[in-house]
């Protein structure tokens, strides 16, 4: 005995296949997503690669006095916009003081973290 389609029954079915398409193309936008991102193509991802990067690079500080205060060299300086932090290969540090003893640090690598107000936690010095 064959059940005749009804309208309730018409519209179950419909209600089913409607959902079926909003699931199919939900799970389809989340694979192109995370496609994009994978391939490196969203702008979070290309911002997270340095902008720009200095070779053998020499770093002068001058008090108001027009004295030196120290000196920062290096053989690469590499800046990153995400984070606005510089990252240093082979850097050299002289600190220049009448009131001090004068100070000399050398290091595999060094990381510069800028002050800033944009960036949590938020940095209220230059580290």
């Amino acid at each position: 005995m064959k059940h005749p389609l009804t309208a309730d029954r018409f519209r179950i079915w419909l209600a089913i296949a409607l959902l079926a398409i909003v699931a199919i193309g939900s799970f389809w936008i989340l694979e192109a997503i995370r496609r994009s991102d994978v391939e490196g193509n969203s702008r979070a991802s290309a911002r997270s690669d340095p902008d720009y990067y200095v070779e053998n690079f020499n770093f002068i500080r001058l008090s108001n006095n027009g004295q030196t205060n120290y000196r920062i060299n290096g053989e690469r300086m590499t800046h990153y916009p995400r984070s606005d932090d510089y990252e240093i290969q082979q850097p050299r540090i002289k600190s220049f003081s009448a009131e001090k003893t004068p100070l000399n640090i050398r290091a595999e690598r060094g990381v510069v973290e800028q002050k800033t107000q944009e960036i949590t936690p938020k940095r209220e010095f230059d580290q």
